[in-house]
């Protein structure tokens, strides 16, 4: 009996797929997915949230609005390499939720779907903590008012 093997998953398909490595994502290419997403899911989204949302810093938005969608092996050392899209669930929640994106008002954490409120910096730790999430962005000055939580 002969087995076949399904061939391994291959970044080319990935590319095709628009998913990238982190590396590639640049702000713009962010801002360009964000706003075909939004245009062809029929998505509101205000001229302050789309203002805001454009100012979020690179790493933010990469932070809050991309998901790991797979690793492939790239490169002519054959090195397993992260490939990330838009999390478009993620997308919905935070412009239904009616999220303004500013950087100190939006954190996504991976895991429930809930929205989290903090009244300060020691609330957002403890809730850090307990979900073993660690942001290097957010300092013990800034925290997050709002928390919004997508798995």
């Amino acid at each position: 009996m002969i087995t076949t093997v399904p061939p391994a998953p291959s970044a080319a398909r990935a590319h095709q797929r628009g998913e990238k490595p982190e590396s590639q994502w640049t702000k713009e290419t962010m801002l360009s997915r964000i706003k075909r997403t939004i245009e062809s899911e029929g998505l509101q989204l205000s001229r302050i949230q789309w203002s805001n949302l454009q100012r979020l810093p690179q790493k933010a938005m990469f932070d809050n609005l991309f998901e790991t969608t797979g690793t492939y092996r790239t490169g002519a050392a054959a090195s397993k390499t992260s490939f990330y899209n838009l999390n478009r669930m993620a997308l919905r929640q935070l412009i239904r939720e009616g999220v303004q994106f500013l950087p100190d008002y939006v954190i996504l954490v991976i895991h429930d779907m809930e929205l989290v409120e903090f009244d300060n910096a020691q609330q957002m730790n403890a809730y850090y903590k307990k979900h073993n999430y660690q942001n290097e962005d957010i300092s013990l000055e800034t925290y997050a008012k709002k928390m919004i939580c997508i798995k």
